[in-house]
C-alpha cells in the first residue's frame, strides 16, 4: 500500500476502506481483499479520472470540464491549441473559459480577453 500513488489522498483511502467493509464478510480486512491496482504501485490508467464520491452527474461533468480547460489553457496559453488538445472547437473553448470565469483573476486584464482569441 505504501508504493501506491493515492491520487485521491485520504478520501481515496477512506472510500476504499468503506467499500471493503461493505463488500467483504467478516470483521478483518486482509491483503487478499485489496484491489489489484494497489499492488502495482501506480494506476494502470494514469489518465483515468477517479470518482471518489457520489454527486449529481451534471456537477461532476462541469467540474471535470472546468479542470481540463483550466489545465490546458494554463499550459498552452492559446485557445486554438487548447481546442486541438481537447479535441473540441475553439469557440467551445472560449465559451467554457467565459462560463467558468477562468480569466477573471486579479492578475489578468481585460486585454487578455482579446489576446486569448489570437492565433499564434
Amino acid at each position: 500500500m505504501r508504493s501506491y500513488n493515492w491520487p485521491g489522498n485520504v478520501r481515496e483511502l477512506e472510500n476504499l476502506v468503506e467499500r471493503l467493509l461493505v463488500t467483504k464478510e467478516g470483521v478483518e480486512i486482509a491483503v487478499g481483499h485489496l484491489p489489484e491496482y494497489i499492488f502495482e504501485g501506480k494506476s494502470r490508467f494514469p489518465n483515468r479520472v477517479y470518482v471518489l464520491d457520489i454527486c449529481p452527474l451534471k456537477e461532476a461533468v462541469e467540474e471535470l470540464e472546468k479542470q481540463l480547460v483550466t489545465i490546458a489553457y494554463n499550459w498552452l496559453k492559446n485557445t486554438y491549441k487548447v481546442a486541438e488538445a481537447l479535441a473540441i472547437n475553439q469557440s467551445t473553448v472560449v465559451r467554457k473559459i467565459q462560463k467558468y470565469n477562468l480569466l477573471s483573476s486579479p492578475g489578468r486584464s481585460k486585454s487578455t480577453k482579446r489576446l486569448k482569441n489570437k492565433k499564434d
